[in-house]
């Protein structure tokens, strides 16, 4: 009996790790290096960081990948500094989560030290006020607890389990894709074979209109996928108004305890800079932008931020309404090399020492804008 166990044991560590050098070896010299950056986002920014220094780094939701195309960010900034290095990236993610980005920041520092010495980190702050999240929320989304895996550190871990604000399951599936490929992978497989039945047994019309999106940042751009981005906005934004109006809706004004703070201090200790900016959203997503609520949070960001000598970036003029998002979350593709241009200018004439503008009112900049009563609904 003891033989026939030890037997099975056997057999099940072999044909495990069979499956786990598959995933790690095998699947991307199958696929390329794009399936195993579809999990580990930093991967690019680390390859870049081997090869040169990393002077301005946008990070946050797949919105950041949206709206800021690196390009033309890097392009601008090197015309306005001739002479100097110039290196900029975008590694905004779609269902990334703050402390992913801490993490991915965190770890690059401490990889190459020189490569991201005073390296400027660009924070998405909506209608003028960033997102607050402590180490008590979530670390990783349900949707994809796998996502946070290759950003985790052994001495993590112990955090993690004890203080997120993640299920039981989310935790095992996150732990296991920091120690093993197969988690990651996988279900990526699933998804891809499952899309290559149903082109087969469904082929798109071949009219069909190309939506004007970028697939940056984990963005559909398919029609499916457009729509069920825009029922995954109204669900996330009726939980954000419940988060911030409901009844015990959450404290949002001690910001020295939250992420973005350790962000500040991670990235200045490091002789860098972190700059927040008005992130371009749609009304769909525009949660009380002119009520009480919204005037406290962005009193209580405002007062941190100038406490802790931080810029607030409005890139202006840049006028846009609800036809300007396709799928409710995401700026259309045709129009983030102008908001980029605008951001370019507003970092430009921040960093030459011109006096910051106050915050304008979210309707003036957006026609369009939801009103009250719809966002009570």
């Amino acid at each position: 009996m003891k033989r026939f166990i030890l037997k099975g044991l056997l057999a099940v560590v072999l044909i495990g790790g069979a499956i786990e050098a598959t995933a790690r070896w095998g699947l991307p010299l199958l696929f390329g290096s794009g399936l195993a950056e579809l999990e580990d986002y930093y991967r690019p920014v680390r390859r870049v960081a081997e090869a040169e220094p990393i002077t301005h780094l946008a990070v946050g939701s797949s919105q950041v990948a949206a709206a800021i195309e690196a390009d033309t960010l890097e392009s601008l900034l090197r015309a306005a500094k001739p002479g100097q290095h110039v290196r900029a990236l975008n590694v905004g993610k779609g269902f990334s989560q703050q402390v992913q980005h801490y993490f991915g920041v965190r770890n690059l520092i401490e990889r190459y030290p020189e490569a991201t010495r005073g390296m400027t980190v660009f924070l998405e702050a909506p209608s003028g006020v960033a997102d607050f999240r402590t180490w008590d929320d979530q670390w990783a989304l349900a949707q994809w607890p796998s996502l946070l895996g290759p950003l985790l550190t052994t001495r993590d871990l112990p955090r993690f389990w004890l203080q997120a604000d993640n299920e039981f399951g989310d935790k095992v599936r996150a732990t296991a894709a920091h120690f093993f490929y197969t988690p990651r992978y996988f279900r990526h497989l699933r998804l891809r074979m499952e899309a290559a039945v149903n082109r087969r047994l469904m082929p798109p019309p071949e009219d069909e209109e190309e939506v004007d999106l970028t697939n940056a940042g984990g963005i559909r751009t398919d029609r499916a996928g457009v729509e069920l981005t825009r029922l995954e906005a109204m669900r996330e934004r009726n939980e954000r108004w419940v988060e911030q109006h409901g009844e015990g809706g959450r404290d949002a004004s001690d910001w020295e305890a939250s992420i973005w703070a350790d962000m500040v201090r991670l990235v200045r200790s490091h002789g860098g800079e972190v700059v927040f900016f008005d992130m371009p959203q749609s009304p769909v997503m525009q949660v009380g932008g002119r009520d009480q609520v919204y005037r406290e949070r962005q009193d209580a960001f405002n007062t941190w931020a100038r406490a802790n000598d931080l810029a607030i970036l409005y890139p202006r003029p840049f006028l846009y309404d609800e036809t300007d998002f396709p799928d409710h979350l995401h700026l259309r593709k045709s129009r983030h090399d102008e908001y980029t241009t605008r951001l370019a200018e507003a970092y430009l004439r921040w960093e030459q020492g011109e006096p910051l503008p106050d915050a304008p009112p979210p309707q003036d900049a957006r026609p369009g804008t939801v009103d009250e009563s719809d966002e009570a609904q």
